[in-house]
């Protein structure tokens, strides 16, 4: 995947934050309570790297669904907001369907993969998918954002 000339690769959050400090706009507080870092940034796709820690397991011992939720909401955010250009003011999710079709587990690490299906001057859709390490699908989420300009 081409990262956007204009997008630092070291600084992500930031350009999916329209060039605002991205601790002003929730993106670097939110990547920075779940843990996890994104890899790639650019063209509409947003990647990223989690490992769920103790603070997210569930009563089964697995990662807590609001936790996978969560990320899977703010990965497909910031895929939206790499396909727009000018980057929006916000993006607030008017839904979400998530799909978990395998459980994940505490302490491994896992890909999110984010990808703009639909960008409009209103309503923008994206996808999560997320990955353990050998590739197998785990969780799927939909989102529909509002465009703020």
């Amino acid at each position: 995947m081409r990262v956007r000339p204009d997008v630092p690769e070291e600084e992500p959050a930031q350009a999916a934050a329209g060039g605002a400090d991205p601790a002003r706009s929730g993106y670097q507080a939110i990547t920075e309570l779940f843990g996890y870092r994104v890899v790639s940034f650019g063209e509409g796709r947003c990647v990223a790297e989690w490992t769920p820690g103790p603070p997210f397991v569930n009563s089964a011992g697995g990662v807590w669904g609001g936790a996978v939720s969560a990320v899977a909401d703010n990965i497909c955010a910031m895929a939206v907001a790499a396909a727009l250009d000018p980057r929006p003011r916000h993006l607030p999710t008017v839904s979400m369907h998530l799909d978990f079709l395998r459980p994940l587990a505490v302490g491994q690490t896992y890909q999110l993969r984010g990808h703009a299906l639909r960008v409009g001057g209103r309503l923008a859709v994206a996808d999560t998918h997320v990955l353990d390490p050998a590739g197998q699908l785990l969780a799927r989420a939909t989102c529909t954002f509002a465009v703020r300009r």
